[in-house]
């Protein structure tokens, strides 16, 4: 679209500037102002120009900006979408993280969410520590990752 803008406005200054040199070497007289009649019509055509086929270039715009949109949004969605999962993994591993310091223990858990209906929810957990049954159970009950779901470190 900013091409056919630009080769257009290229397209009226030439015209114009041809029309000023003209009226430039044009002596004064009858010729003169016929001459500048021509060339006002000349301009106004070259200025009017693209309407003539504005109706396919305008469709074919719109088509083309409305499957942009559409892909950017599609786009966006995702991004967001990434984001909520890794901001839902780092808040429950940070509360399982505090969980187990109340609990006396120090880990970090790493956590893998899982898409239900297009929300993000915690799906999985893997431990650094060996197995506490006590955070195990307080994941299973509170977080609903079930105890099949949760990787511990061996002994």
């Amino acid at each position: 679209m900013m091409d056919l803008l630009r080769i257009w406005l290229t397209g009226v200054i030439a015209v114009a500037l041809l029309l000023s040199v003209i009226y430039a070497l044009l002596p004064a007289g009858k010729l003169r102002s016929v001459v500048r009649f021509t060339g006002g019509l000349v301009l106004l055509l070259a200025v009017l120009r693209p309407l003539v086929g504005m109706d396919t270039e305008w469709e074919m715009g719109y088509e083309d900006c409305a499957r942009e949109i559409q892909e950017q949004i599609g786009a966006y969605q995702e991004e967001n979408l990434k984001q909520a999962r890794d901001i839902i993994a780092e808040q429950v591993a940070a509360y399982i993280s505090d969980k187990g310091q109340q609990l006396g223990v120090s880990c970090h858990p790493r956590v893998m969410t899982q898409l239900r209906d297009g929300v993000p929810y915690p799906d999985n957990v893997t431990m650094d520590i060996p197995l506490q049954q006590e955070l195990a159970d307080y994941i299973a009950d509170t977080l609903g990752i079930p105890a099949e779901r949760q990787i511990w470190q061996e002994r």
